[in-house]
């Protein structure tokens, strides 16, 4: 499946590789699939509260979810069964 537009927009897609392979994007873009973004949105956090994401990686919902509670995240506890995986997690 190739989708070039938006339903009811002139404005065409970007291609996302051709977005991600912009140097001066570096590692600020993570790209996330609608269940991690719809989970975050759901769970609403909000600052103060204690969340315990017990798959974390590859990254996007937790970073999705440290962003929405502000304050770097505190009270957010990611975990992953991947040692290798939770590393990669942390490298963000």
């Amino acid at each position: 499946v190739r989708i070039t537009a938006r339903e009811r927009s002139e404005l065409p897609l970007a291609p996302m590789n051709d977005v991600l392979a912009d140097d001066r994007l570096g590692r600020s873009v993570i790209l996330q699939q609608l269940p991690s973004c719809a989970t975050a949105r759901v769970l609403r956090p909000v600052s103060g509260e204690r969340v315990l994401d017990m798959c974390a990686a590859p990254g996007g919902k937790t970073t999705h979810l440290a962003q929405l509670m502000g304050n770097a995240g505190a009270g957010l506890v990611a975990c992953d069964r991947s040692m290798a995986k939770a590393r990669r997690i942390e490298a963000l």
